[in-house]
């Protein structure tokens, strides 16, 4: 969490124009079908529906992957543009609470980094002024911006936009133009924009996931650590980060994590610059743990509920097993509703696991969504040995138990079963 000196700090940068907002694809999402997703992953589940051949997808939600595949498959940029422009049209007149409470939050400059228009509409809705602009990568703009709180706010999309389609960055190919053009000295950003990246100016990172590499390049490019005298904060748990990416961002960049959702985040924002009593974040102190495994490794799974049954004898926690299926109800929607439910989610891993479509292709994409967008942890348990590299969960730094034994390799499975139980209680001790 933030402290109250962070908040000090945060609303003192921002009423001095020297706090600069970075919104990434995660920070706004959708719910239907009773999943909750980013639009990012919302618009690749789209793109794969309509791809003739998945077998090449490992993760469904990861939009630069399935796009990729996607030009490969049907050969045509402007299909794409066009399936991507539609999406995002469908959405436009959709209320989001993030947006909304951006909307009444006086950033001077916000870089967001995904095509669509849907801040520009929320704005407009509340009868906001703004300026907005967008990089293209393939051609210069030599427009000069006034940046300030004298001057209307500037939305600046630093990933392309869909008023001029050829600029999005869609695919890997074309995010690795951008990152080597952006690395040139004489980038397509407008000097009157880059000047603004400079050793007085503080940064909010929202909705991005720390865990990946471009990040890296992108930060050091728009040189946020050249002065090391900023602060930076980002809104991702700590539990949703490997170690050496944590340390690294701590080190290199003095960032900042916080274990705050978007929408927390914006509304305590809000409230606080309003001089208002911020609403608490929302959590609970009892933890809803959901069990995802094969019914071949039902024993495994009730083996880890006897385990953790002192941590429910002390109501920290309540379980979730497929043992408590209501059998007069549509199962598998039960099975969605108590991932949806869940703090805390445990996957049982094997081959059965990996080889079970309904629980891959399916359960497995929306817990790590939740994952990512910092609204629940993953634990991949390591039941029986199976080959998983590559797999959606296989690069997660919650793998359990932690030497990546499986249980059943292990000469003593009880102590794997009690390194995994004070694993989770760990976690349980910092949500």
């Amino acid at each position: 969490m933030l402290s109250n000196d962070d908040w000090d700090i945060i609303l003192y940068a921002l009423q001095n124009d020297n706090l600069i907002l970075l919104l990434g694809p995660e920070a706004v999402s959708h719910t239907k079908d009773q999943q909750t997703k980013s639009l990012a992953a919302w618009l690749s589940n789209e793109l794969v529906s309509k791809l003739p051949d998945k077998k090449n997808i490992i993760d469904i939600d990861d939009l630069l992957q399935v796009a990729t595949e996607y030009l490969r498959q049907n050969g045509s940029r402007i299909k794409l543009e066009m399936l991507v422009d539609n999406f995002y049209k469908t959405y436009n007149n959709t209320p989001n609470e993030v947006l909304q409470f951006l909307a009444e939050i006086p950033f001077s400059l916000a870089i967001t980094t995904t095509p669509d228009l849907l801040l520009h509409q929320t704005l407009t809705r509340a009868g906001s002024n703004y300026q907005s602009a967008f990089y293209n990568f393939r051609k210069k703009d030599d427009t000069v911006y006034d940046i300030g709180k004298d001057y209307p706010p500037l939305i600046y999309q630093l990933f392309g936009s869909i008023k001029r389609p050829e600029s999005m960055l869609l695919t890997e190919a074309d995010q690795l133009s951008f990152l080597t053009e952006i690395m040139q000295r004489e980038s397509s950003i407008p000097k009157s924009i880059a000047k603004e990246f400079d050793s007085s100016k503080n940064y909010l990172f929202v909705g991005f996931d720390f865990n990946n590499w471009q990040l890296r390049v992108l930060m050091h490019a728009l040189h946020i650590s050249d002065s090391g005298n900023e602060t930076t904060w980002a809104m991702q748990p700590t539990a949703t980060l490997s170690k050496s990416s944590q340390i690294f961002f701590a080190n290199q960049f003095r960032v900042q994590f916080a274990d705050l959702t978007p929408a927390d985040f914006f509304q305590q924002l809000k409230a606080r610059h309003a001089g208002e009593t911020p609403p608490p974040p929302t959590t609970d102190k009892q933890k809803n743990i959901c069990f995802i495994y094969t019914e071949i490794d039902q024993p495994y799974a009730t083996e880890l509920e006897k385990q953790l049954a002192l941590l429910q004898h002390e109501q920290q926690i309540t379980t979730w097993t497929l043992q408590d299926l209501q059998l007069a109800q549509e199962q598998e929607q039960q099975i969605l509703q108590q991932i949806q439910n869940a703090q805390i989610i445990l996957l049982f891993i094997s081959a059965d696991f990996i080889a079970s479509d309904q629980i891959y292709q399916q359960q497995l994409q929306i817990a790590l969504q939740k994952h990512r967008e910092g609204k629940a942890i993953v634990f991949p348990i390591l039941t029986r040995p199976t080959f998983y590299d590559g797999a959606a969960f296989a690069k997660l730094p919650t793998i359990l138990p932690r030497n990546k034994k499986f249980i059943t390799q292990h000469a003593n499975p009880d102590e794997a079963y009690q390194h995994i139980v004070q694993e989770i209680d760990k976690m349980l001790q910092i949500l």
